[in-house]
């Protein structure tokens, strides 16, 4: 894959006010005017659909943004996403996060909630202020450092295999219950 001419930035997510999916736009409107050759899918529906075509339509990117509709298979839409990009107002431990990085996502992200005790380790960019212009540019940077892009894919997945894996927890729960069982 070449960076500079595959890039796709996605969203899979419920399309609730607090994931400020006009915000993404706003973002997607800068990265496009800075580099037209990046691609564009969010993958979800919910009550803010509407405001979101409006703003799609709003910033002339209906043929720029593809809009698929809510999909059963996440792990397909993750393989063809290559930065994932959360402008909400709020967030717990946002799943769809963990789970992009799995598949080596590189996140752009609202550092709100449950993401502010996340240390990516230098992977991908945390913002606490809104300014499209800048979010833009970070994401349009990997177009132009391949090297960076790549090392910070394989190290969106170790982030997540390392910390929150399927199998880090039920071995974290079974030395738990051993624990509670034998007392020591």
């Amino acid at each position: 894959m070449n960076p500079s001419l595959e890039l796709t930035v996605g969203l899979v997510a419920r399309f609730r006010p607090q994931k400020r999916v006009d915000r993404w736009v706003e973002v997607a409107a800068e990265i496009h005017k800075k580099n037209p050759g990046i691609k564009f899918i969010m993958v979800g529906d919910g009550p803010s659909d509407e405001l979101l075509r409006k703003k799609i339509a709003e910033y002339n990117l209906v043929d720029t943004i593809k809009l698929p509709g809510k999909l059963n298979d996440t792990l397909a839409v993750y393989k063809q996403i290559d930065i994932f990009l959360l402008t909400s107002d709020f967030e717990g431990l946002p799943l769809a996060l963990l789970e992009a990085m799995s598949c080596g996502c590189i996140p752009v992200v609202s550092n709100v909630g449950g993401i502010k005790q996340l240390d990516f380790g230098g992977v991908g960019y945390k913002f606490d202020g809104f300014n499209p212009e800048e979010i833009a540019d970070k994401i349009v940077a990997y177009t132009t450092q391949p090297t960076t892009y790549f090392q910070q894919t394989e190290d969106a997945r170790a982030f997540v295999i390392k910390y929150y894996s399927l199998t880090k927890q039920v071995t974290e729960i079974i030395a738990l219950y051993r624990q509670m069982i034998t007392g020591k």
